[in-house]
């Protein structure tokens, strides 16, 4: 590792910014430093700023983009800025790292990533899971065929949510299960298949009111009989436990979006999360370290994609979210 410190701009103060920085935090402060931070409200930047150490604070992410002293941008905004914010920071030489989902569809994912390819950027989808001791576990354990063929998943996902605040329940502000959520179980189910196309997907939801998806029932056709069945929900607290099964075993992983342990047929192994003194909006926001380690290292070696979270895989992602939503009628143009 380079001993100069990867500069971060921040698009966005709220609470899942926050939780990003704090879990920072953890890191040594000679490999990361908050360069500045943009919110909407100036206010809200300078009080974001105070509270993380960001040197400058900015009211406009144009400001932000253009800021000569920032090397990445995360970007912790709602999902349907992140079209608009990750092109403007590609536009400006920025790296980014935008939070899960990297668009509002399929179409807004080719776009961001072709302009990446285009300018020579690093830019990832923030699916921080991927990131976790325990999905390069999952990887290991898939590789050397040690539950034999996968021929069945489950994966269950569900807590349930307040539909009176505004970011979840309205379809203007990428209100909504499967984009919120669901695209956790989506991207496990991708993993596992290697980034197979599914051959057939048949969706189920209940749609609220408001035209967004609160509860969805979701099956993946594979080749040769294989299938993934995902349930995810805003209304009940599932188990968040996926299991994969093969024709000579199971793999199970608790807490299947930022798991601390997974149960193989070689054995159970545990890597405790990264403990936070601070508060945190999310409980296990401490696991951020291993995203923010793995931009960092990308950087130093000049790689503009890593092989946890390829521009391809977001994109296959984005496909099987939009059929989902296509066929349980939501609609966000």
């Amino acid at each position: 590792m380079t001993s100069q410190p990867t500069r971060w701009g921040i698009a966005s103060a709220g609470k899942i910014s926050t939780d990003f920085c704090t879990a920072m935090r953890l890191l040594a402060g000679t490999e990361n430093q908050i360069a500045a931070v943009a919110a909407r409200k100036v206010e809200d930047a300078q009080a974001f700023a105070a509270k993380h150490g960001a040197r400058k604070a900015y009211g406009s992410y144009k400001e932000l983009a253009a800021d000569p002293d920032v090397e990445i941008v995360y970007i912790g905004s709602i999902h349907t800025k992140h079209y608009e914010l990750s092109c403007l920071f590609l536009e400006a030489g920025k790296h980014v790292l935008c939070e899960k989902p990297l668009g509002m569809s399929a179409e807004e994912v080719r776009k961001m990533t072709g302009l990446a390819q285009q300018k020579g950027l690093f830019f990832m989808e923030g699916f921080w899971s991927r990131f976790f001791p325990v999905y390069e576990k999952l990887r290991e354990e898939l590789a050397s065929n040690s539950i034999g063929e996968v021929r069945f998943v489950t994966i269950a996902f569900g807590f349930p949510f307040n539909y009176d605040v505004q970011r979840l329940s309205v379809k203007e502000l990428g209100g909504g299960i499967t984009l919120d959520v669901g695209c956790y179980a989506t991207q496990l189910a991708t993993l596992i298949f290697n980034n197979e196309h599914p051959e057939k997907i048949t969706s189920h939801g209940d749609v609220i009111s408001t035209g967004v998806d609160r509860t969805v029932c979701t099956t993946l056709c594979y080749s040769r009989g294989r299938m993934v069945q995902i349930l995810t929900s805003g209304e009940c607290m599932l188990t968040n436990t996926a299991v994969i099964y093969g024709t000579k075993g199971t793999i199970t992983i608790p807490m299947m979006w930022t798991p601390s342990e997974i149960h193989t047929p070689n054995g159970t192994f545990s890597w405790p999360l990264p403990e936070v003194a601070e508060p945190l909006n999310f409980k296990r926001s401490g696991g951020f370290v291993y995203e923010i380690n793995a931009a960092r290292k990308a950087l130093i070696e000049g790689k503009t994609q890593i092989p946890e979270i390829t521009h391809a895989d977001s994109l296959l992602i984005a496909e099987i979210q939009d059929e989902i939503l296509r066929q349980i009628g939501v609609t966000y143009q």
